[in-house]
């Protein structure tokens, strides 16, 4: 669960001895999401997949489940400031204060450049499909894994739905 503490071994969840009570997403402050990095911290830095882990550790503290999510991967991409592929604990609790506590202007300029993929100041059609798609998808696997049934829409389906729902809007929502 935990990371590994390199210097005695030990595998177990440090979180225990240094709780931190939230009780709503806006309350959680610099020093929790700060720990929350250095728990999966490797050398200063996350990676993608210690990246998702902080996520993990972030949800447990009320924030919504963004890990293993198409946003989660954007979000990776949007945090590493200077582009040297990992996240260092400045750009991590920069980044997830604008999330928590950051101004409506500055939370929905970040969701727009998690959108706007090609970073050309607008949002195409094909990324928004792209977005829509993979939420999709995301939601469905995390519905399958609560209810332990794999069934559900397969990705070329989802994304099917995805360019309908574009296609022909207000029939996509009278139908749903």
């Amino acid at each position: 669960m935990g990371a590994k503490d390199s210097k005695s071994g030990d595998t177990g969840d440090r979180r225990n001895s240094e709780s931190i009570v939230v009780q709503h997403v806006s309350d959680i402050g610099e020093q929790a999401i700060t720990q929350a990095f250095r728990l999966q911290a490797s050398g200063g830095q996350l990676g993608r997949a210690q990246f998702h882990e902080a996520l993990r550790v972030c949800e447990e503290l009320k924030l919504r489940r963004l890990r293993e999510t198409p946003l989660a991967d954007r979000l990776f991409y949007i945090f590493d400031v200077d582009k040297d592929g990992s996240v260092s604990e400045s750009e991590f609790v920069k980044g997830m204060m604008v999330l928590t506590r950051g101004s409506e202007k500055d939370r929905i300029s970040m969701t727009f450049q998690a959108y706007d993929k090609q970073k050309t100041t607008t949002v195409s059609r094909d990324e928004l499909v792209e977005v829509f798609a993979s939420s999709w998808e995301c939601a469905w696997k995390i519905v399958s894994e609560q209810l332990g049934d794999e069934a559900g829409p397969s990705a070329a389906q989802i994304d099917t739905m995805a360019r309908d729902a574009l296609s022909h809007p207000l029939k996509f929502w009278l139908c749903s």
